[in-house]
């Protein structure tokens, strides 16, 4: 098996127990704010789990970060992406056409759902992610789309001693087939209180949800 796809999932598995509380939780608020403008003030709650993207890319390449929270997938393998100017530059190109599909169909205004195995190499050493992401679209006021995007770990591996691209199946398993997933520990994320400090302006999308 291919260490490296993006497989397309269901969102009736997310609804039915495949995903964590979270994902649940942010599914249920795009579907009740569907079709009126804004993103919804629930979503600041929560917001150092989210990534937020602009609602629109070049062909064949992911969109521009204008957010990063600090505690995503993102933020643990590259931390400096919570602090730069252009995060998305940060990311190789050829990595950011490989996840690109997901963040397209959303853009389209439909939700994505799927399961990314890949190989990073954040500090030019390998390391192994496995990650299911959910994409939401939310239209702003002004027409603009925005799209939140969260990420589930199901393995972050490093792969030492690997320098061969060649070589990856002898450090990569093949995953487990989706009913044996083992969940991981997500954190505890309480959506009572103020809004999470962020590393951006106050103006972000994320944090304005009038906007």
């Amino acid at each position: 098996m291919n260490s490296e796809y993006v497989q397309l999932l269901k969102l009736q598995d997310l609804e039915t127990g495949n995903a964590d509380d979270l994902a649940k939780f942010l599914f249920n608020v795009w579907k009740k704010q569907r079709g009126e403008p804004g993103i919804p003030a629930e979503l600041g709650k929560v917001a150092q789990n989210l990534l937020l993207m602009a609602g629109e890319a070049a062909e064949g390449d992911s969109p521009d970060l204008l957010f990063v929270g600090d505690k995503t997938m993102l933020a643990r393998v590259l931390p400096q992406t919570t602090e730069a100017d252009a995060p998305k530059d940060m990311m190789p190109t050829d990595f950011r056409s490989f996840v690109h599909e997901g963040f397209h169909r959303a853009i389209s205004g439909e939700p994505n759902y799927d399961l990314v195995s890949t190989i990073a190499y954040p500090d030019g050493n390998p390391v192994r992610l496995v990650y299911e992401r959910l994409i939401l679209p939310f239209r702003l006021k002004t027409g603009l789309v925005h799209l939140v995007n969260y990420v589930i770990e199901r393995e972050i591996v490093q792969l030492n001693g690997l320098t061969n691209p060649e070589a990856k199946a002898i450090y990569s398993t093949p995953l487990p087939s989706r009913g044996r997933l083992s969940p991981v520990a997500v954190p505890t994320v309480s959506l009572q209180g103020e809004l999470p400090n962020t590393h951006k302006p106050a103006d972000s999308a994320l944090t304005t949800p009038t906007a």
